[in-house]
């Protein structure tokens, strides 16, 4: 295609760098798609959604109703084992964490961590 020189007006292909007839530098237009801050911004952006993303998903799994019945037998345990209870507090304790136990096992077949 061709355009007019700005400088002499003569006929210059698009693609030429310069007008042959008097060396104008041919317009370029200036870099088509996006500036590289807003690539960047892009790129953290996304990567920041995703970290989120991991991050409720990762949330997610610590507040699972499993996970949270096993801190409970995990905290029963240490109700048993505090000395400071006398003996029939402990027994106590012991004969609850036994009955979190089997409903765990009975709910999710499988022994708690």
């Amino acid at each position: 295609m061709l355009v007019q020189c700005g400088e002499c007006g003569r006929e210059v292909s698009d693609r030429a760098v310069a007008c042959p007839a008097c060396g104008n530098p041919a317009a370029r237009e200036g870099r088509s798609g996006m500036p590289f801050v807003w690539k960047l911004a892009l790129v953290v952006g996304v990567l920041f959604a995703f970290g989120f993303l991991l991050g409720i998903a990762g949330n997610n799994a610590l507040n699972s109703p499993k996970r949270r019945d096993e801190l409970a037998i995990e905290k029963c345990r240490e109700t048993e084992r505090d000395a400071l209870l006398d003996l029939g507090a402990r027994r106590f304790a012991r004969a609850a964490c036994d009955r979190m136990v089997d409903e765990f096992r009975s709910r999710y077949g499988a022994e708690p961590r």
